[in-house]
């Protein structure tokens, strides 16, 4: 006896069409956990460059100010994008010629909206 082994077409096309099914139901929850991760990546960046902000005031014992902006400190009330922390000695907020800029932090582009 010669016995054909393998599937119809009616078989794969029901298999295609489930598989199809399947995959529009998964892609926007797969874009929603893309976009929940991306969230949470830019709070972590903030939260450590707060944390790097504090312990290097305490370790230090000087003001150390944490605030927008790339090279200097915008007057946006916003933080994204770029996180300047600096030594603050005249305690004015922003970052003057004579202070020292400690580190800069970059947060993921569009992730807090």
């Amino acid at each position: 006896m010669n016995r054909m082994i393998g599937q119809t077409l009616a078989e794969l096309t029901v298999c295609v069409f489930f598989s199809g099914i399947i995959f529009t139901m998964a892609i926007p929850m797969f874009s929603s956990t893309i976009q929940r991760n991306q969230q949470t990546q830019s709070i972590n960046q903030m939260l450590g460059a707060l944390h790097y902000a504090r312990s290097s005031a305490v370790l230090r014992n000087k003001t150390t100010t944490i605030c927008s902006g790339n090279t200097s400190c915008t007057p946006s009330k916003q933080w994204h994008r770029h996180l300047l922390v600096f030594e603050d000695t005249n305690e004015n907020g922003q970052l003057d010629a004579d202070e020292k800029p400690l580190q800069q932090f970059h947060i993921a582009k569009d992730a807090l909206k």
